[in-house]
């Protein structure tokens, strides 16, 4: 598939050769010039045949805009069509059927493509956004848009258009209006197309590097099979579908914006990329291969594709989270090892056999085949089937799920009925045992305890076909009255509990022992508060006293001997500060009595979930989010706005944050991240309400970044198993910043998150002396330490029979020693390539000037 790109140039460059006078009081000093000039040096735009003039300002068609953008893209693949209004022998008959081939535009209905009608700025700049795939559709409705008209713009292209103007690829007018229905004209589609393109990578075969980047735009597009080496990019990065399955090489660059892969069989060497987008629109197979020190935080899969880390450097992160969208007919192969995989759509996924992923997490009902390992798997919705048993996995309530051909489903919890029991030490004649029956087997019942004490089996409880039965001697020897809670857990890690009271009825007693008044008059609590009291024959209430105080009968609360029933007065309760009180109930016979009083008041104000949260601003953090708090608004009050208090910033609802119907408000990370940019600790974000209170939320910024350290030995090896203790030098900071330990992976690597600072990296393993390094921690970065790795090798020396041979004497080098009774001589040295000898008295010598040394083994030596 490739592009008569030279032959459009020699074209271009002889209208222009022949007209000049035309060429250059056509666009020359026109507003518009530099981008239609350089549009036509890539053979996007050209004048016209007829009269070499480029016509600035006048209004293109429909088809025109199509052949813009098939030549921009390099799209030529054709499909068949039938617009009635589009005849086979019209000069724009082909650019229509690449454009449906494509599928970037519709036809207007009634089978018509109205190939010479108007295209409007808001057509245009949706179109050429969705081509390029970062924008999120839904993102940005019209009436979070600046323009005066904004309520002529339709909700399919407001995100387009606040993505476009965000980027200053287009422009509205000075009256404050875009103009989303006017026809876009020739100066204006110059613009948006030299804006987005960025730099044209359209010639096949070459190889570009830096030096052929444009300086005044950031983006760059590659439209056909090419190479681009040593560049940074600082915009964003797109790979065409009119690449087909041509090969596409990034070799040594580094970008800050986004990677959109569309086509071709594109090879990632040394690349550092935030995030990747892999979409197809014709759901073609993509192909993406990284290499060498790639590092790609984000990859997100939206079409069929195939990812492959090849050779990677042991330092590398490769692709290092990868989410899968799409629909059912998506299918991703993988091969590699992930930190994390996320699959957002009922889609599929094929590991090889090398594959690892670290945390799968699944949430749409979504398939996993292959081999590899997967260490955790979370699966948050039924359906799901996954044919590699992960090492560990945890699914969501009520979910089930097919892993590796076995039905399996959330851990049923234990229950115990009844649930609550009361044991009354004045009652004689009791039985021996009292049943309670368990939800699940009580042979899974591990053990019983209250309060640290565990219950002795078969002494004070035993197991039954329904549950446990628990013995009098057990409820007897609960000495003080009160209430007590039983724990009882399984072999399956479920647990339940049984509540207890252990009482005397032989004693003055009350009931409630505990009781709540709310001052809230819409609150059920907002009542007196009645008591019971249960007596001894002849025994009544003599004094009432609240936290000491003394209460007077009639106005503060009412007696009835007859019932024994003690009211407290509302009137009362409602003068009390909000607080708890004991509540003394001294009779003229027996025991005195006690209860708590809880008086509160619930009475609604505007509130937040939380008073304040810690939000890490490093986006490339595993920690970075976009936080959620919810709002508890009253009487009718409305979030107003979000002032960011200390500064003149007012948060911006829709694209800063976001409150739905039931009050959660999602603070977006961007905002954050750009309210840290300052280089405050927090920041104090007041909740502006309509009416009543406004709450206030502290945001206090903790950044914090990947530092990824790797052991190796001296041979360059990796060392699987090593401890890392990453300690702060001030061991007396705050919460964050505390010691942590991580085992390295088979990689030899372990990642750390942590705040600015100084820290001790120390290394421990088995075989070898432990090392440490100070680091300084201003960025995200890696670490390299090389330990001598001191291996045991024990080499037994055998006859060919298999009987082993003592008294042989075996050298490693410069190092001897002579086998004992068990034929086996005991080394320890570096991992390496040694010289190995083996003479015994009677039998051939063996010599080996390279053998490897490369874990502690026992290797067997036979000799004749």
């Amino acid at each position: 598939m490739k592009r008569k790109i030279i032959a459009a140039f020699m074209s271009a460059a002889f209208m222009i050769t022949v007209l000049p006078a035309a060429y250059a009081n056509d666009i020359k000093g026109h507003w518009a010039e530099k981008y239609i000039k350089y549009l036509n040096e890539k053979g996007i735009i050209k004048p016209s045949a007829q009269t070499g003039k480029y016509n600035p300002d006048a209004v293109i068609s429909r088809v025109e805009f199509m052949r813009y953008i098939n030549r921009a893209f390099n799209f030529t693949e054709m499909t068949e069509i039938n617009y009635s209004d589009v005849p086979k022998d019209a000069w724009y008959y082909d650019t229509v059927k690449i454009a449906e081939k494509y599928g970037y535009i519709n036809g207007v209905g009634g089978n018509k493509m109205n190939p010479e009608g108007d295209i409007t700025r808001e057509q245009a700049t949706t179109i050429i956004g969705r081509l390029y795939k970062i924008t999120d559709a839904d993102a940005v409705s019209p009436s979070q848009l600046a323009f005066t008209d904004k309520n002529e713009i339709g909700s399919w292209s407001a995100s387009y258009i606040h993505e476009a103007v965000q980027k200053g690829y287009i422009t509205g007018y000075p009256d404050g209006t875009f103009k989303p229905k006017k026809t876009i004209k020739r100066s204006e589609i110059s613009r948006v197309l030299y804006s987005y393109i960025g730099t044209a990578l359209n010639e096949e075969g070459v190889d570009y590097t830096n030096e052929d980047l444009k300086k005044d735009v950031e983006n760059v597009t590659i439209s056909v099979g090419c190479t681009l080496s040593n560049a940074e990019v600082g915009g964003d990065l797109y790979v065409t579908e009119g690449v087909g399955s041509e090969e596409v090489i990034l070799r040594d660059v580094r970008m800050t914006g986004t990677l959109i892969i569309s086509g071709g069989n594109v090879t990632l060497e040394n690349v550092d990329a935030p995030t990747v987008i892999v979409d197809s629109s014709m759901k073609r197979l993509v192909k993406v291969t990284s290499k060498g020190n790639t590092n790609i935080s984000v990859t997100k899969v939206q079409s069929t594709a195939s990812l492959i880390e090849d050779d990677l450097d042991i330092s590398a992160g490769g692709f290092s989270d990868v989410a899968l969208y799409g629909d059912s007919q998506t299918t991703t192969a993988i091969s590699g090892k992930l930190w994390k995989l996320d699959m957002f759509s009922p889609s599929s996924v094929t590991l090889s056999n090398s594959s690892e992923v670290n945390t799968l997490n699944v949430h749409q009902a979504a398939t996993v085949s292959g081999y590899g390992k997967i260490l955790q798997a979370n699966i948050y919705k039924s359906g799901s089937n996954i044919a590699i048993t992960p090492e560990n996995y945890q699914l969501a309530e009520n979910v089930t799920a097919m892993i590796n051909g076995k039905l399996v489903s959330k851990q049923e919890n234990a229950t115990i009925k009844p649930n609550k029991f009361t044991w009354d030490k004045s009652v004689l004649n009791r039985d021996d045992f009292y049943d309670f029956a368990l939800s699940i087997p009580s042979s899974s019942l591990s053990s019983i305890q209250i309060e640290g004490r565990e219950l002795v089996l078969d002494y004070d409880y035993k197991k039954t076909s329904k549950g446990i039965s628990i013995s009098k001697t057990f409820f007897n020897n609960i000495k003080t009255e009160g209430k007590y809670v039983i724990d009882l857990k399984f072999d399956n890690d479920t647990s339940t509990k049984l509540d207890i009271s252990i009482i005397d009825s032989s004693r003055n007693t009350v009931m409630p022992t505990g009781a709540v008044f709310d001052k809230n008059k819409s609150s059920s609590d907002y009542k007196n508060l009645v008591f019971e009291l249960s007596t001894m024959s002849g025994a009544l209430l003599e004094r009432l006293t609240l936290s000491g105080r003394l209460l007077s009968e009639g106005d503060e609360y009412t007696y009835n001997p007859a019932s024994g029933i003690v009211e407290l007065r509302t009137g009362f309760l409602n003068k009390r500060p909000n607080s708890t009180y004991t509540l003394t109930f001294y009779m003229t016979k027996s025991n005195s009595i006690t209860a708590s009083v809880l008086v509160k008041d619930s009475t609604p104000v505007n509130t937040l979930s939380v008073e304040k949260i810690d939000f890490d601003s490093n986006k490339y953090s595993d920690e970075y989010s976009d936080p959620k708090v919810m709002l508890t608004a009253v009487d009718g009050a409305k979030l107003e706005r979000i002032n960011a208090i200390g500064t003149n910033k007012v948060l911006d609802e829709g694209w800063q944050y976001v409150i739905s119907e039931s009050g959660e408000v999602t603070l977006k990370g961007s905002a954050l991240e750009s309210l840290a940019s300052s280089g405050k600790d927090y920041i104090d974000l007041e909740f502006e309400m309509s009416r009543g209170a406004s709450p206030v939320l502290r945001v206090n910024f903790i950044t914090k970044y990947s530092v990824r350290v790797a052991v190796r030995d001296d041979q360059g090896n990796p060392i699987n198993g090593a401890n890392i203790y990453m300690m702060p030098e001030d061991k007396d900071n705050e919460e964050g910043m505390k010691e942590q330990n991580k085992v390295t992976d088979s990689s030899g690597i372990a990642n750390f998150y942590v705040r600015k600072g100084i820290y001790n990296v120390n290394v421990e393993g088995d075989n070898f002396e432990s090392l440490s390094k100070s680091i300084n921690v201003l960025y995200s970065q890696s670490v390299d330490i090389e330990v001598s790795v001191q291996e045991t090798v024990k080499i037994a020396v055998t006859e060919p029979s298999g009987a082993y041979i003592s008294g042989a004497v075996v050298t490693l080098n410069d190092q001897k020693v002579t086998t004992g009774a068990d034929g086996i001589a005991t080394f320890k040295v570096k991992r390496g390539k040694y010289n190995l000898t083996v003479v015994a008295s009677g039998y051939r010598p063996h010599i080996n000037p390279n053998f490897k040394v490369e874990s502690s083994v026992t290797q067997r030596i036979t000799i004749s």
